[in-house]
């Protein structure tokens, strides 16, 4: 949202975390810098500017509102347990398909960090090998230009070479203090480049 700027990002949080949207400082501080131009919250999450029953509702609930980008994930308050299958983002897989189906144009925004301490993190999280597994319709992975994509297409998803926008700098400029793990997100140049692909992936898609 930083990167691009633009007046057609909504945001959709899921009820896989916390509930109450009002929860995020990080949402609250991208609506007041108008990164985000609505947000909406489903199933039992809610304070949204929208609220709809499921994924797909709130994904056309923002389409309708003028949202023609929509970043889905859950808010603050994610769990994992150091297993192949026990966490929240797990739900991606399902929210993927079935908007895929319906004919969305989706792309999964790839966890990698070359900061994070625990190893089944690091580089690539195995978190991404669990959730492409389990998507049964074929989605698009932005990639930086040059990176490995062979556990991409060996899982039967579409890698897509990008050439990241510069996160970086795109936090310096809004001012948004954002950490992972407690660590400054800006100084995970592995992180800034995966996340640089999905935007840049984001801005030319239909």
């Amino acid at each position: 949202a930083a990167a691009l700027s633009s007046s057609q990002i909504g945001y959709l949080m899921t009820d896989q975390a916390a509930l109450p949207l009002a929860l995020s400082d990080l949402v609250a501080d991208l609506t007041r810098a108008e990164l985000i131009s609505k947000t909406a919250t489903v199933g039992q999450a809610f304070g949204g500017q929208l609220e709809a029953i499921s994924v797909p509702s709130g994904v056309a609930a923002l389409m309708d509102n003028g949202c023609n980008q929509i970043l889905v994930a859950a808010g603050p308050g994610h769990v994992g347990t150091s297993s192949d299958l026990g966490f929240s983002a797990m739900e991606l897989a399902g929210h993927a398909s079935v908007l895929r189906a319906l004919g969305a144009e989706v792309a999964l925004c790839v966890r990698a960090s070359d900061v994070d301490e625990r190893e089944r993190h690091l580089g690539i999280s195995h978190h991404m090998t669990s959730i492409l597994k389990a998507t049964p319709a074929q989605v698009s992975v932005p990639i930086p230009r040059g990176a490995d994509i062979s556990w991409i297409t060996e899982l039967g998803h579409t890698a897509c070479a990008e050439d990241p926008l510069d996160i970086e700098n795109a936090l310096k400029v809004t001012g948004l203090e954002i950490t992972s793990m407690g660590k400054p997100l800006s100084r995970d140049l592995l992180a800034c480049s995966y996340l640089g692909a999905a935007a840049s992936w984001l801005l030319r898609a239909p």
